[in-house]
């Protein structure tokens, strides 16, 4: 099982990889940070299609997006997964998003 690339302080906050001006924290929030105000703390969703997982609106590279929480979060603390590698919640809370209960699992 992968482990963060460092021991997080708690509730911590990092920069999520490829997705600028946003962060996760340790604890699963989303923020977006910007460069002139206080951070924005994201407000998470459920879909209606997809109703098991957390969701929040970002913007990239001028798009919306809708993106799972856990993803995030999983970005952030593990790096970007390899192929064929995706974030799974370890217990069977989905809304949990924090660090502790999201690992990096091989698909197969």
């Amino acid at each position: 099982m992968a482990k963060p690339k460092k021991e997080p302080e708690v509730n911590e906050w990092r920069d999520i990889p490829g997705i600028p001006n946003y962060q996760a924290s340790f604890d699963g929030d989303i923020r977006r940070v910007y460069k002139t105000t206080e951070p924005k703390l994201m407000k998470p969703y459920t879909k209606t299609y997809k109703k098991r997982w957390l969701h929040v609106k970002i913007s990239n590279d001028g798009k919306q997006q809708d993106v799972a929480v856990h993803i995030l979060v999983g970005k952030a603390f593990y790096g970007e997964p390899p192929e064929g590698y995706c974030f799974h919640h370890v217990s069977a809370d989905l809304k949990d998003n924090c660090v502790t209960n999201i690992k990096m699992i091989s698909k197969s």
